[in-house]
């Protein structure tokens, strides 16, 4: 991590997943299944040059 790094949570939509966001001060969130898959899915791809798509 560096100083300038973004915290995204990414969570299933259960409001107490939510409510522990608030509680951590986490701002930037992805909260349902589908965009939770597809958003690690192109984080995974970003990470691993074999499995990049053209997504970035």
């Amino acid at each position: 991590m560096r100083q300038d790094d973004v915290l995204i949570g990414v969570g299933d939509g259960a409001t107490w997943i939510d409510q522990l966001f608030d509680c951590l001060g986490v701002e930037q969130r992805i909260l349902d299944v589908y965009h939770a898959s597809l958003y690690l899915e192109q984080v995974l791809a970003s990470c691993d040059p074999s499995r990049r798509t053209g997504l970035g």
